[in-house]
């Protein structure tokens, strides 16, 4: 039986630009603390996995959300969790295809999941916001994009209650379906953002500390505020087993 996230994705693809230079600025913070919780997941999970007779599974994390949380909001850090669990399942089994003499579809030997990016060279800009968190307006001249953020961010831009971040998107779906959740990627390169929904796999600070923390972490970065565009790509699982791409 496959899991919601074994499924075939698809994706929409939309161009999408933050409605403030303040979005802006919040939006750049809170896609660069993601990937130094991926880094330590995946590094609890690597020591485990390259010890003998360790369990990648046993490899604890939640513990690291009282660091990012306040950045990111607990069901980010949630979510960065769950995205990196898929990278081993999907892991463990190109491995035993590997091993499976009768599969020839895999013939290099896999590698663990690594890293989105090192201190040195800069973290990659990424985020994930939850199905339910999140919310398209579409309209015939103006759709956007809003999601909420840690309250390290909203202290720091100084936001109304729940006041939400807000992109504007440009850009038709080609699929229905339930949505799910949402992914952004910024490529520096080609100064663009891919946002992917991916399908939701669960039916059933320090404030002086965490803002210094994520200033080094976009310094690190090097990014340009004053020209980019932003790129949106959103995945959606529907019930007949396809998944919906908002471009």
């Amino acid at each position: 039986m496959l899991r919601a996230s074994d499924r075939p994705q698809r994706t929409n693809e939309y161009t999408a630009q933050p409605t403030s230079d303040r979005y802006r600025q919040c939006l750049f913070e809170w896609l660069a603390a993601h990937a130094p919780l991926w880094y330590q997941i995946t590094y609890r999970r690597r020591q485990q996995y390259f010890a003998e007779d360790g369990d990648v599974w046993d490899a604890g994390y939640t513990d690291l959300y009282d660091e990012y949380a306040p950045i990111l909001g607990k069901a980010a850090c949630q979510q960065v969790a769950r995205k990196n669990s898929e990278a081993w399942r999907s892991h463990f089994r190109l491995l035993e295809k590997y091993h499976d003499d009768s599969d020839p579809t895999v013939t290099k030997k896999p590698s663990p999941p690594g890293y989105w990016g090192t201190r040195e060279d800069g973290y990659d800009l990424h985020g994930l916001v939850r199905n339910d968190l999140y919310a398209f307006d579409w309209g015939e001249n103006r759709s956007t994009l809003e999601f909420g953020v840690g309250t390290v961010l909203t202290e720091k831009y100084d936001f109304e209650y729940q006041e939400p971040i807000t992109l504007e998107v440009h850009g038709n779906p080609h699929w229905d379906g339930d949505d799910s959740r949402v992914e952004l990627v910024y490529d520096e390169a080609a100064a663009t953002l891919p946002v992917r929904i991916r399908p939701d796999t669960l039916r059933d600070q320090r404030l002086d500390g965490a803002i210094a923390r994520i200033e080094r972490i976009c310094l690190r970065n090097r990014y340009r505020r004053d020209r980019y565009r932003w790129q949106t790509t959103a995945t959606i699982h529907s019930q007949r087993d396809r998944t919906i791409c908002l471009s």
